[in-house]
């Protein structure tokens, strides 16, 4: 079976990966010339065999060069266009049978029926993963703000939470509407400033280039900028009549980006402790999800015309550092009785920073957390954790590398998955404990505790 692919812009028919048996590569190399071909995508059927009289000298030669004694082709059409072509062909000298047309098209018709419904079936079962997988994340998620927020009472949590769940609905609603591909910078800050009114958007201006961040930065990114103008709503210089707000970016040729979020025009009531990482839920984004998950730096100023923020961090997330530096092994300490040095690899930042989070209030030792397999085997080089919590898939990557590392230094790990289903035989994770998103408190210490024991 054949497939309509588009080669330098004009269509072509080629075995595409499709149709290839174990160790058999696709290829865009067929006997067909460029007039067959566009006969073929007319609808038109073609059949040549080198018994026939009344061949005519280059179909002839066409078959020879071939190395066949003749073929037929039948193209499948699907509305108005040939999609597909059932391709026979008899070798130099054989017997070439008597072959109706109109068989095979019936042939092909029964086949490509059956085929259709494959493909409908193949694509429901990745469709049903995706959902299942990008409904556990958010589950995960959810339950990192919810254990992250912190309130003077119960009504203060419920707004918080009613508030920030809320924020990350619109941050999900805009890469929906993107399809889930890269997402522009403007589109989030805009998307911040929408519910907000003209009053105070009116105060607002924005100025920085054309900046797009995958949809792994971009929902880190939403809740960042979300509590700024939580923060500027209650405590800064636009809640007040005369105050504006500067929001500017720039990127250089490294890709590293600075933002600067200036409040002018009255004093701020409160600063955020951005050296205080285990406060509340803004205080830790600003702190450890700023300079843990994306390796940059913020700094705060406050003065008696307001408060600005300076970020300076890359946005590249293939190069970036993805979490602190680890601490080489010959300074590590080693762990004492429950005491443990934890690694968490995980490319959704919230995640990784609950994570971390919880095994830190439970008296462990955070070795560092790793949004990339580059960023987590480079950490493996420099040091060696007790043990390492392992997200199934980073991105668009697969951890099975960092599992090959751990496995070679005889580090336990426990992966950490939103996917159904099980690895491979022959993959390095296959034997390790595994937990599914989201994950309870208990369960996740219970199982890190088994690990190493």
């Amino acid at each position: 079976m054949l497939e309509r692919t588009i080669s330098d812009g004009k269509p072509v028919v080629s075995v595409t990966r499709e149709w290839c048996g174990d160790g058999s590569a696709p290829t865009g190399e067929t006997l067909f010339t460029p007039q067959q071909i566009d006969r073929l995508m007319s609808g038109e059927a073609l059949q040549l065999v080198a018994t026939d009289p009344g061949l005519t000298d280059s179909d002839r030669r066409q078959l020879e060069d071939a190395g066949i004694g003749g073929f037929l082709a039948i193209p499948w059409m699907e509305s108005g266009q040939a999609v597909s072509v059932l391709y026979l062909q008899v070798s130099r000298g054989g017997q070439v049978p008597p072959v109706s047309v109109a068989l095979v098209e019936r042939v092909l018709e029964t086949a490509m029926v059956w085929i259709n419904r494959e493909r409908h079936r193949e694509r429901e079962r990745v469709m049903a993963a995706e959902i299942d997988h990008r409904a556990r994340n958010m589950l995960a998620v959810i339950q990192s703000i919810t254990r992250m927020t912190k309130g003077t009472d119960v009504a203060d949590v419920k707004a918080k939470l009613i508030d920030r769940f809320t924020a990350l609905s619109r941050v999900h609603s805009l890469l929906g509407r993107k399809r889930w591909t890269n997402l522009a910078f403007r589109d989030l800050l805009e998307d911040e400033l929408a519910p907000l009114g003209s009053e105070i958007s009116e105060r607002v201006t924005l100025d920085g280039p054309r900046l797009l961040l995958s949809p792994q930065q971009a929902q880190p990114f939403a809740m960042i900028l979300h509590e700024l103008m939580t923060n500027a709503l209650k405590y800064g210089s636009i809640a007040q009549r005369d105050g504006r707000l500067s929001v500017s970016w720039s990127v250089d040729a490294d890709q590293n980006m600075t933002l600067d979020w200036v409040e002018s025009g009255a004093p701020a009531k409160a600063v955020p402790d951005l050296g205080n990482t285990r406060g509340g839920f803004g205080s830790v984004l600003l702190a450890n999800l700023v300079k843990g998950q994306f390796g940059g730096e913020v700094t705060c100023t406050l003065d008696e015309n307001g408060i600005s923020y300076r970020f300076s961090l890359p946005v590249d997330r293939q190069v970036r550092p993805s979490g602190p530096p680890a601490e080489p092994e010959t300074q590590r300490p080693k762990p004492q009785k429950a005491v443990l040095s934890v690694m968490v690899v995980e490319d959704n930042a919230l995640i990784s920073l609950d994570l971390a989070d919880l095994l830190a209030s439970e008296g462990h030792h955070v070795f560092g957390q790793f949004g990339t397999v580059e960023a987590a085997l480079e950490a493996l080089r420099r040091g060696t954790p007790d043990i390492v919590l392992l997200d199934a898939e980073l991105g668009d990557e697969s951890s099975a590398p960092v599992a090959e590392a751990l496995n070679a230094k005889s580090v336990p790990f426990v992966v950490v998955s939103g996917h159904g289903g099980s690895f491979a035989a022959d993959d390095p994770r296959v034997a390790a404990p595994r937990i599914e998103k989201p994950i309870g408190n208990s369960e996740l210490l219970s199982v890190v505790k088994q690990t190493v024991e």
